[in-house]
């Protein structure tokens, strides 16, 4: 049963669906400023949903999962789970967190939710294997999910504060991308899938990943513009973020060490991100 457990959290991506309903959370709290039932039926209408997706993606690429060593160990290409197994988990959770976002929350937070889910399984998921530049419709999902918490809270997503958490997670899932394909491209060339190591040198590479890791420290003084906070510390905290970003994005410039940096730097804007949120929920809470 333990195992049983183990392989369907596997399958469903368990930590990548609890971020989104993370963002969602924030999304939410930030357009409403206090905790209510809304904030319980959204997150996990999205947490259901994510998971949902996530299991058809891992279904989607079963056939070059087990090309990779990342990835070879899964449900499905191991055949712990078999396709049917996999096709009524995916219609169970995307089912469930669509219909949840539907009868419990708004309309829009719904339509938000169903384009998150046509964008990565139908758009990113097929551009994967043809092209680099799938990582942008890829992080375009990131930054609607926030936007579905805040649909549910009954504003609108135009308002500049949502507008601007959105971008910044989109922004920052791009240097995430790129990062990612650094650590695994061997994996990636041996499922015969598209890198960018292949197609620009080293210091074009470089070049590329400081940009955007300065645009993701731009995006982070965005969120201070437009964004009210209740608590100085916390938009005193909000300033460091970018300062340190710009700081390993020139550390990358001028380093000569690129795989062991981009894995350190990888590790950073991850968890830049994830203060940033931490920050944004606990200022609407406090």
């Amino acid at each position: 049963m333990i195992n049983t457990v183990k392989h369907i959290l596997t399958l469903t991506k368990i930590k990548i669906s609890i971020a989104a309903m993370v963002l969602t959370g924030a999304g939410f709290l930030m357009a409403a400023n206090h905790e209510s039932m809304e904030l319980l039926y959204v997150c996990l209408g999205v947490l259901l949903l994510s998971s949902g997706s996530a299991a058809l993606n891992q279904y989607q690429e079963r056939d070059i999962d087990g090309h990779m060593e990342r990835t070879r160990n899964r449900p499905l290409p191991t055949r712990i789970i078999s396709d049917t197994g996999a096709v009524a988990l995916i219609v169970l959770f995307a089912g469930i967190g669509m219909g949840i976002l539907y009868m419990k929350t708004s309309i829009i937070a719904f339509w938000l939710g169903v384009l998150t889910l046509v964008t990565y399984n139908f758009i990113y998921t097929p551009l994967k294997r043809k092209t680099i530049f799938a990582i942008l419709p890829g992080s375009l999902v990131g930054g609607l999910i926030p936007m579905i918490g805040w649909a549910a809270a009954g504003s609108s997503i135009l308002r500049p504060e949502i507008l601007t958490l959105a971008f910044f997670v989109f922004v920052w899932q791009v240097p995430h991308f790129l990062l990612l394909l650094v650590r695994h491209h061997s994996d990636y060339e041996n499922a015969l899938l598209p890198t960018l190591i292949n197609r620009v040198d080293a210091e074009q590479f470089v070049r590329i990943a400081f940009i955007w890791l300065t645009t993701t420290a731009v995006a982070c003084l965005f969120i201070m513009t437009f964004v009210s906070f209740h608590t100085i510390a916390l938009k005193l905290c909000m300033l460091a973020l970018p300062l340190w970003l710009i700081w390993y994005a020139l550390q990358i410039l001028n380093s000569k060490k690129l795989p062991t940096l981009m894995t350190i730097s990888y590790k950073r804007i991850n968890i830049a991100a994830y203060i940033t949120i931490s920050i944004l929920i606990a200022d609407n809470l406090l």
